[in-house]
């Protein structure tokens, strides 16, 4: 069985982003979204982990890499942003992390790696609006 992607053929040359870090109980997670400069659809999303010397491994690097594609693979396909991130908001390790995120009156634990890329994104669907209407 053969899934044809349209979307792919229609990215642009560059494509504007944002970069966020937030903190996990593995170290700093640095999450790059890109979108449609026309529509402000979210296109890609990007991991890099930072990992701390406690709690950090080689692991948690490739865990970042692999949720990046998949994010990204998932919105090629016209995937919810917000459904996206609200399940990866449900995962959960043993390092969760208190921060305090800009605009919130308290701190917000961060349960794992995954749950703070989505975290990241529902901050950007917030900021940037545009969710199940233009993604499509």
């Amino acid at each position: 069985m053969t899934v044809e992607n349209t979307n792919v053929d229609k990215m642009p040359i560059s494509l504007p982003s944002m970069t966020y870090q937030i903190r996990s109980g593995h170290g700093k997670v640095h999450v790059i979204i890109t979108r449609d400069p026309d529509d402000k659809r979210m296109l890609q999303v990007f991991v890099k982990i930072t990992p701390d010397a406690d709690n950090g491994t080689y692991c948690d690097k490739t865990l970042g890499e692999i949720i990046g594609r998949l994010v990204s693979t998932a919105l090629e396909y016209s995937a919810s942003p917000k459904l996206v991130a609200s399940q990866l908001n449900m995962v959960s390790c043993g390092h969760p992390s208190m921060v305090h995120i800009e605009g919130q009156q308290q701190g917000q634990t961060i349960k794992s790696i995954a749950d703070a890329v989505g975290t990241i994104m529902l901050m950007d669907i917030e900021q940037y609006g545009t969710e199940l209407e233009k993604q499509s």
